[in-house]
């Protein structure tokens, strides 16, 4: 079973839009069909960024948060190595992703993560959830 781990830019349109390749992967982690992680840190940015910009999308996060499991907070040398990947309002994602042990680091952050886009970072393979949706279909259907 695939583990993913969902930046705050997923978890934000997960809970924001009903139709989208992120509420996709919240439903396939319903069905057991994944796994999904991510750090209190994305946490805490997408259920601010909710509160503020999408109030009414309160059932949907509640679910997301129930699903999710929760990477522990990265360690100095994570966040060292990651900050040399991505600014530093990103090294947090990047390294608590790489400590979960997910096969994918799943972001919609093209400005920030973009660059990295297909490459694999210490075991992990980065992408954008329509990628994500596209390879996931594609196991799936074997």
């Amino acid at each position: 079973m695939r583990r993913l781990f969902l930046d705050a830019n997923v978890l934000f349109s997960a809970a924001h839009k009903p139709v989208s390749a992120q509420r996709l992967l919240i439903e396939f982690a319903a069905r057991a069909l994944i796994e999904v992680v991510s750090s209190p840190y994305a946490l805490d940015e997408a259920n601010r960024n909710l509160k503020r910009k999408s109030p009414q999308s309160g059932v949907a996060w509640a679910k997301i948060e129930s699903i999710l499991q929760l990477a522990i907070e990265p360690d100095v040398e994570s966040l060292a190595w990651a900050g040399k990947l991505v600014v530093a309002k990103d090294a947090p994602i990047l390294a608590s992703a790489a400590r979960a042990k997910v096969d994918w680091l799943v972001t919609g952050d093209r400005a920030d993560f973009g660059s990295l886009f297909f490459t694999t970072q210490r075991g992990m393979l980065v992408m954008p959830p329509s990628e994500a949706i596209r390879r996931l279909l594609d196991e799936l259907a074997v």
